[in-house]
């Protein structure tokens, strides 16, 4: 019997697999990236919308929402919310991101860009934005 107990207290104490990119990994879009290389060559958007960006996509989470809200990335940034709210319009504008319809103030990256979520939900969301 001690040596069943042994065993089962072993196999609790086995540390997890670890991945490679650890618990935060998303998915990019070739042609998602190709766009907004292409929007920054011919000036649709600037550095600051960029910036946004690149810090909702840092702060986003499952299935692509956005939080905290644009006054904290303008303060995390150390822009003024008037300047994110301008580059959140571009964004918008430009289709890289969505408002959520429940939270005033709160956004989604579009999954055409990128995705942190499940693979089936991936498919289900970009039936939904095509």
């Amino acid at each position: 019997m001690e040596g069943k107990i042994e065993v089962r207290q072993f196999i609790e104490r086995r540390p997890r697999r670890k991945h490679a990119y650890g618990i935060t990994f998303m998915m990019l879009s070739q042609q998602g990236l190709t766009e907004l290389g292409e929007r920054l060559a011919d000036r649709t958007i600037g550095m600051q919308a960029v910036r946004v960006l690149i810090a909702m996509m840092r702060q986003m989470d499952w299935e692509n929402h956005v939080n905290p809200p644009a006054k904290e990335i303008a303060f995390g940034l150390g822009m003024s919310h008037q300047e994110v709210y301008k580059a959140c319009r571009v964004l918008l504008d430009c289709g890289f991101i969505e408002r959520m319809t429940n939270r005033r103030g709160w956004y989604r990256v579009s999954p055409r860009l990128c995705w942190r979520g499940s693979v089936k939900n991936l498919e289900k969301e970009l039936g939904r934005v095509a």
